[in-house]
Formats: C-alpha cells, structure tokens, sequence
C-alpha cells in the first residue's frame, strides 16, 4: 500500500512528530510504501522517503507586510494544494493520513484528495475540531464556550495568545472551514488515541465519524525497564500554561526530594523566575535535550509527573514512562485516567491541587517498593494494550475500512 502522512511539522516538535514519525517507520517495517508531505524547515528530520514541502512561514515571527500572506495560508493554502497535486502525480498514493494540518498547511489539501479520489483518514491530537486555539483552554483551566460552533467567544476572549487580530483569524478560520466549506467532510475515518477526546468532540458538535485507536510506543527501542528504585520526581514535555508545571513546584516546596524538569517552551521563562524566587534550589531545569538523554533522566527517577491543567489527549510520556517501569502520577483530567489507572499503574490527583499532588509523591516516594510495582505493572500495561504491533494493525484496518467506504 502507498501511504501519504502529512504533518505540517517534519521534526521533532512534539508528541504528533513522534506519532508521525513511528506510524511512518511501523509501516514500512511491514512492506508499505511512505511518502511524506510537510513544511520547509531547517529542523526537519533527514527523511529518506520521497518527501514534498510548502514554504516555511513562521505564524510567531511575520512582519506586519506578511501577516496578509500568512492570513490567506491559513484560511485556503493554493500552494499547498499545488504540492499535494505533485506528490499524487509522482507517487499515486492509496491513502492520505493526515495528523496536525491546521495553519501552516490548512485543510485546503483536501479538495485535492477528494477530486483525484484518494480517502483520507486523520489522526486527533488536540482540540482543534471543536475549539480554535486547539486545547479548549483558557483563564486557567478547561473551557466550553464554542461548544456548538459558538467561534464568537475565541474572538470575546481573545483567546489566540491575547490578541484581538489573532483571534479573529482563528474564529473566521473555524467558520469558513465548518460552516461554509464543509471541508472535514472529506475525511472517512478521524482517529481519537483517547476515548475521552473521541467524547468530548463529538460532545461539542463534531457530527464526523471517529474511532478509537490508541497510541503506542516501541518497547524494544527504548532502554530495558527499570526494576530499582529510583530518586526524586521528574516531569519530562513541553512547557506551558496548560501543562501545569506551576503545580509541581507548589508539591515540591518544602520537600527534601530532587525534581528535575525537562523541556522548554514558552512558560519555562517563568518556571525559573518562580523557582528562584522561592529558592527551590532542588529543582533542576535541564531544558531540551535530546531523547535518548531525556529518557535516562526518566529511567533514574522514581516517579514521573503529569499535571495537567487541559483536557490531556495521551500523551506519548505517561507511555514512555511505563515503558521505563515508572509509576505515574498524573492530574484526573481528560485522557490521562485512561493510562493512568489508580494505584496500579500509578497515582491521580485533583487538577491544580499542589497538596493532592505533594500527597501522592510522598506515598510513592516513601515505599519505593511499591513505586517499583506500579511501575512494572505500567510496563506489562504498555506490552498488552499499547504496543507497535496492535497500534499499526489497527491503523492498517482503518486504511481498509476507508478504501473499501471510498
């Protein structure tokens, strides 16, 4: 089978990268064709498949003589479309897999698919469907107000990082794309790696047909699984508001334990200043590193953290974790309940409740042994319910679904 993933991302930006990349990797360990199509940029990873790129555009960084172009990008993209066409021309592709296409590419593509009869099937790892800026998030915690297509709110609040403009765009964007072109109409199958998103969607007006499939991680290249104790608290990802880090260092403050932080994004600025400010000198930032080296800081830890303040999709690190025989805490908020299941393969606590949460470090932290245990039966949880083997049997089931719907 010839398969197109499309990611505006080709590097390693977050938890979607990682699914694309593996989804690409496990399907030609099983003889399929890949080709990929992405946008230009100099982080991208060196692909050896046939890959097809749009300009890079920087939605952060355009001037103000830009900002028209990029608008226009992200509303309709006409290159993106001239790209796709070429990608279809040269490879004749089976099936698009579409994961994170907004903006930088734009759902345009998918006109193309449909005239030249070519199903698509996309991957959910946010909101994004049902919300404008992605997380159904705002003013520090989770929020509904464009429940049933209500995209006035986004632009009420301003909830595209403040900005009147910004907020706009994105409400005309969810409009033109749901209201007037219908576009997601094209896609056959939409895929939820959580049943909670897979809920909530379709709670919020989603009509499109979505299953469930999982994520998953590869065991065998990841290091062996710890079976020790480990030291201190970890909290591995990206950092921003809606993550929750702010809690960790409430939890920690005034405990005698190590917490390592890992990662780097736009709240990382003010992670530190708070940190400094209440001299939590046994909290470490380690910024970004590389995957291998993050990973060894998880393995050494005896207890991974996950404080979300979103409705969490699955995140690929509570899976990471588990592969690792990490316990597990994790904040009681959309998807995580699903991987972390109480007191076997870790802990949960309230959203935002720094003493819920310092509660449960100090129950794991103080019988290592029975850290040890839920971290081993996270292990066992990963190899039955969220390996490569049934994530991409899955997958390949949904392609044939859709081609034989097509």
């Amino acid at each position: 089978m010839k398969i197109l993933l499309v990611n505006k991302f080709l590097f390693l930006n977050g938890g979607s990268e990682a699914c694309l990349f593996d989804t690409g990797r496990w399907l030609k360990e099983r003889g399929h064709h890949v080709v990929y199509l992405g946008m230009a940029d100099r982080r991208n990873a060196p692909l050896a498949d046939p890959t097809y790129l749009v300009s890079h555009v920087d939605l952060e960084t355009a001037s103000w003589r830009e900002q028209a172009r990029v608008a226009g990008r992200i509303l309709w993209s006409l290159e993106a479309q001239r790209v796709l066409e070429r990608a279809i021309a040269e490879h004749a592709p089976d099936i698009a897999h579409l994961h994170n296409v907004y903006h930088q590419i734009s759902p345009s593509i998918l006109h193309v698919l449909r005239r030249a009869a070519i199903p698509a099937v996309m991957t959910l790892h946010d909101y994004k469907l049902v919300c404008p800026v992605y997380t159904l998030y705002r003013a520090g915690g989770p929020c509904e107000r464009c429940r049933g297509g209500r995209y006035t709110n986004c632009v009420l609040y301003r909830c595209c990082k403040g900005s009147f403009g910004k907020s706009f765009l994105a409400a005309v964007e969810m409009f033109l794309h749901h209201r007037v072109l219908k576009v997601y109409r094209s896609v056959s199958r939409f895929i939820a790696p959580s049943r909670f998103l897979a809920a909530k969607v379709a709670q919020l007006g989603f009509l499109g047909p979505i299953c469930y499939l999982p994520n998953a991680v590869d065991v065998a290249a990841l290091p062996a699984p710890a079976t020790t104790p480990g030291d201190g608290v970890v909290y591995f990802g990206r950092l921003t508001e809606e993550k929750g880090v702010l809690t960790v260092l409430d939890a920690v403050a005034g405990l005698n334990v190590p917490c390592t932080i890992v990662g780097d994004g736009p709240f990382a600025a003010r992670l530190r200043a708070v940190a400094a400010q209440r001299r939590l000198t046994h909290v470490r930032f380690l910024g970004q590193l590389g995957f291998q080296e993050t990973l060894r800081h998880v393995a050494r830890a005896a207890v991974v953290v996950v404080p979300s303040l979103w409705y969490e999709n699955a995140p690929r690190n509570v899976l990471e974790a588990f592969a690792l025989a990490r316990p597990v805490i994790a904040s009681r908020i959309g998807g995580l309940p699903e991987l972390v299941r109480d007191g076997v393969t870790g802990l949960t606590f309230a959203p935002g409740n720094s003493d819920d949460l310092r509660r449960a470090m100090l129950v794991l932290l103080e019988n290592p042994q029975v850290a040890v245990a839920m971290g081993l039966a996270g292990r066992r949880l990963v190899e039955a319910e969220y390996s490569a083997a049934s994530y991409t049997g899955g997958l390949l089931a949904i392609y044939e679904d859709a081609l034989g719907r097509h």
